[in-house]
């Protein structure tokens, strides 16, 4: 697939099926291929926090304005940047 091409076809997921799980390896493969992302000067001033616990996820809805693909998501994440890097 042409990069064009994936920009056209990208979209907005604004709802998840709550009771679907996604599983855990998948999710270790994604996290693992999103921490070789290149960086300004290699210096990796991310943090990348994965929220799979309900009751975590209810206290970040909370925060998130009540947006319920917080809680419906099976994993959140949490992205933290230094910007002092």
């Amino acid at each position: 697939m042409e990069l064009k091409e994936v920009f056209e076809k990208r979209r907005a997921v604004n709802f998840f099926d709550p009771k679907k799980d996604v599983d855990e390896a998948l999710i270790r493969k994604i996290y693992d291929l999103a921490k070789l992302a290149p960086t300004s000067f290699n210096l990796q001033p991310l943090k990348i926090v994965l929220v799979h616990n309900p009751e975590w996820k209810a206290k970040l809805r909370e925060a998130a304005s009540g947006q319920p693909k917080v809680t419906e998501a099976s994993y959140v994440a949490i992205l933290l940047g230094d910007r002092k890097a």
